[in-house]
């Protein structure tokens, strides 16, 4: 089992006679939302500064959350992104999804076109990426996505190597964002010596946001076997020329 199609998809394509790969989706979008929701909802609640006020024995309320009405925009509409647009809808927040075209998906409260300049909406309280890794996608969250933001809260559960990891820094020296959640990283382990394993406005969790339950691998494979014994493309099958 591995996470993604991008180590596959390219190698694959190029083959001279078709090849069908499929993926396994299973719980993995809720299991997703679920990992977004809780960093989203210990940042709103200021948790990380309560502990901090605890080991100093401090007493001082901070803001109330502001959570009914915020702003979170979701990158990918696919089913991880669906995952956690209702996980956050189902929290109060008011969801917008980004994806290739711009066409509707009933799971976020209004969608964009990637290629539209106001496609992350400068409101951004939370913004979340749950791109695949493709071409067009490698190193394309950098400062024409990060600098649109104010201080916004930046969860990566899609891949790594999507984000423009100097441009990360450069956001938050800009004020453009408060924290970053990195369940992904371009190079996992990262090496000792990277600025964000000590970055004060980083939080790193080594690739657990949503792991592959071997039964969902079982219930997908068994799936995509009827689908082929009727005579029916599976319903997990990989566009090879995109890329997932």
């Amino acid at each position: 089992m591995m996470a993604g199609v991008d180590a596959l998809a390219p190698a694959l394509r190029d083959l001279p006679r078709p090849v069908l790969l499929t993926r396994t989706v299973g719980d993995m979008p809720r299991k997703m939302g679920l990992y977004v929701l809780a960093y989203a909802l210990a940042d709103a609640h200021h948790l990380t500064e309560y502990r901090e006020q605890q080991a100093d024995r401090v007493w001082r309320p901070l803001d109330a959350p502001r959570i009914d009405g915020a702003f979170a925009t979701i990158l990918g509409t696919g089913e991880i992104g669906a995952g956690v647009a209702e996980a956050l809808q189902g929290a109060g927040f008011d969801t917008c999804g980004v994806n290739r075209t711009g066409h509707e998906h009933p799971a976020f409260s209004r969608v964009a076109a990637a290629s539209s300049p106001s496609a992350v909406p400068r409101e951004t309280s939370v913004l979340v990426n749950t791109l695949p890794l493709t071409l067009e996608t490698t190193a394309s969250i950098g400062m024409s996505v990060f600098g649109r933001l104010e201080g916004a809260l930046f969860i990566n559960v899609g891949r790594g190597a999507s984000v423009a990891m100097d441009d990360l820094r450069r956001a938050f020296e800009l004020g453009h964002l408060r924290h970053a959640v990195l369940d992904v990283l371009p190079t996992e382990p990262p090496p000792a010596d990277a600025w964000y394993w000590s970055h004060p406005q980083v939080t790193i969790t080594p690739h657990i946001a949503a792991v592959t339950d071997a039964r969902d691998v079982v219930r997908s494979f068994s799936a995509a076997l009827d689908d082929l014994r009727a005579g029916r493309v599976p319903g997990t099958a990989v566009d090879l020329a995109r890329g997932y």
